[in-house]
């Protein structure tokens, strides 16, 4: 239980830092 806790931790944190790369990324794009 514990482990898939800890997943989606993981989980959330690489989407948000996908969502900062994207919006970078658009910045650097525009």
């Amino acid at each position: 239980m514990t482990g898939h806790k800890y997943e989606k931790k993981l989980k959330d944190k690489n989407n948000q830092l996908n969502r900062m790369n994207f919006f970078s990324h658009i910045e650097i794009t525009y």
